[in-house]
């Protein structure tokens, strides 16, 4: 039987719910002295006994951690104060974007069709720390961050708000499977003097949640995914 838990906003723990009551989105923040609601970010993920299996339990909350990081990234575009990258295995070259020799301007907003392996990243880790929205990874990532660019979706486009989600099934590979206690969404930015169509993006962060113990097993699926609705 599957279980579905959501936090509302307010409480400080999961309620257990209906599927459909779970389908139901968060109410945005309301319009501030006429210039435009706030935008929201969703958090949520889901947890199968094997790739196309059966879901055993979902989690959805209201995050906040988008609004910094996002806020960290813009202020790059606009000055080229630095802002913090990831160095990996593939992408093994820098740990700052702004005067970096790796990056140009053109090179951040890339159209996604044209550049290989940029744009949306996903990660889960087992750390057990306290949220700290200052930090450009998770405490302890499990795997890679995996690319996720086939998994950005325009739910809604309308007068009303532009909604996109994110998501990515991670399989666990680890022996006796593991307990996620964080997720996290990375924009990966690709070189500009590197050949495109095989080179992967330097990963940034852009939003960061930690959960509630969340055991995965082994073959199991785990499916972080991020809801960003911007209401006009």
């Amino acid at each position: 039987m599957s279980r579905f838990l959501k936090l509302f906003p307010g409480d400080k723990d999961f309620r257990e719910v209906s599927e459909r009551e779970w389908d139901v989105p968060y109410e945005p923040f309301k319009d501030q002295n006429g210039l435009g609601n706030i935008l929201g970010l969703t958090a949520d993920v889901r947890v199968f006994d094997r790739p196309g299996g059966r879901l055993l339990v979902a989690r959805k909350w209201p995050s906040r951690s988008f609004i910094r990081n996002f806020a960290r990234l813009m202020r790059m575009m606009f000055s080229g104060a630095n802002v913090d990258m990831l160095s990996t295995a593939a992408a093994p070259f820098a740990t700052k974007m702004a005067l970096d020799s790796f990056f140009s301007g053109h090179g951040v907003m890339p159209r996604r069709s044209t550049i290989h392996r940029s744009g949306a990243g996903m990660a889960v880790g087992d750390g057990a720390a306290a949220e700290d929205h200052t930090r450009s990874d998770l405490v302890s990532r499990i795997g890679d961050i995996i690319t996720a660019n086939g998994a950005v979706a325009t739910t809604v486009d309308s007068a009303a708000t532009l909604t996109l989600q994110i998501t990515q099934g991670i399989t666990i590979a680890q022996s006796g499977g593991i307990t996620a206690r964080e997720i996290a969404l990375f924009l990966l930015i690709p070189y500009k003097d590197l050949e495109p169509t095989t080179t992967e993006g330097a990963p940034t962060l852009v939003a960061y949640d930690g959960i509630a113990d969340t055991p995965v097993a082994q073959g199991g699926v785990i499916a972080p995914r991020y809801t960003l609705n911007f209401p006009v």
